[in-house]
């Protein structure tokens, strides 16, 4: 079982939360890092998690392996970094960076302390994603950095609200 930290317990965060904890085999949170913590502590203690106003206090708790990132975006290259450098495995929400600058910074960062960067929002195993994939396989010189592949309509107009 994978222990982790779960940065951030906005609505994408407590989502994640509420979608894995104790429901997982793989994977459980351990603790919550967020910088208003008395607007957190109930869900938090529902879900079993301590939690941390800063971040450097779970980068150094030897028990937790991972760190799930959902804060704002402008968070996330300082927070990537901090947890590679940590040793920490991460997972980053979308989208990763908001600019390519940012973006490299963060994968040379995970690259360098031999760390796993994930990021969030993909669909990889729904059917209209699935076609390049086999493209991709297929190629010995295919080496792919980032996709970017378009949502397609026909699940798109289940939509009936905006996403934020």
């Amino acid at each position: 079982m994978i222990a982790a930290a779960i940065v951030g317990l906005g609505r994408w965060g407590r989502n994640f939360v509420e979608s894995i904890q104790g429901r997982s085999s793989r994977l459980q949170f351990v603790c919550a890092v967020d910088s208003a913590p008395a607007k957190v502590r109930d869900f938090a203690a529902r879900h079993g998690l301590e939690v941390r106003p800063e971040l450097a206090q779970a980068l150094g708790d030897p028990q937790i392996q991972a760190v799930v990132i959902a804060t704002p975006h402008s968070l996330h290259r300082p927070m990537v970094e901090a947890s590679a450098r940590a040793g920490k495995q991460v997972f980053c929400e979308k989208p990763l960076a908001l600019n390519i600058v940012d973006a490299t910074a963060m994968i040379d960062a995970c690259d360098c302390a031999a760390v796993i960067l994930g990021v969030g929002h993909n669909r990889r195993l729904w059917p209209s994603m699935r076609s390049p994939v086999p493209l991709a396989s297929a190629s010995r010189t295919f080496r792919s950095h980032f996709w970017n592949l378009t949502w397609p309509v026909a699940s798109s107009v289940r939509v009936t609200a905006s996403w934020r």
